[in-house]
C-alpha cells in the first residue's frame, strides 16, 4: 500500500466539502457562530476525519467501500445541529 493508494480512497470523500458548505447557505441566519468560525471549525472536522480514515483503511483495505462515507453522515449532521438554531426536522430537512 502506498501514500497514492491511500490518497486515491480519501479523494473520494471531498464530495463532502462542498455539500457541507452549501448546507449552511438556507440557514444563515439561524448559525450560533459567526460564519469564518465555523469554517474554521469544518475544515479542522474535514481534516481529523481524514487522519482517523487511515488507520481504518490500512488495516481493512479490501473491505471497507464507502462505508465510511456513511458513518460521516451521523457525525456530520451532530455537527450541524449543534451550530444552527433549527429544530430537529428543519434540519434533516436541510441536511438531506
Amino acid at each position: 500500500m502506498t501514500f497514492y493508494d491511500i490518497f486515491t480512497y480519501l479523494s473520494t470523500f471531498t464530495i463532502i466539502i462542498p455539500l457541507a458548505v452549501f448546507c449552511l447557505f438556507p440557514v444563515i441566519n439561524h448559525l450560533k457562530t459567526p460564519i469564518r468560525h465555523l469554517l474554521i471549525k469544518i475544515s479542522l472536522v474535514f481534516v481529523c476525519y481524514f487522519v482517523l480514515l487511515i488507520i481504518p483503511y490500512m488495516i481493512f483495505q479490501q473491505y471497507l467501500g464507502n462505508i465510511l462515507v456513511f458513518l460521516a453522515v451521523p457525525m456530520f449532521f451532530y455537527l450541524f445541529q449543534k451550530e444552527t438554531n433549527l429544530l430537529l426536522p428543519a434540519s434533516l430537512f436541510v441536511l438531506c
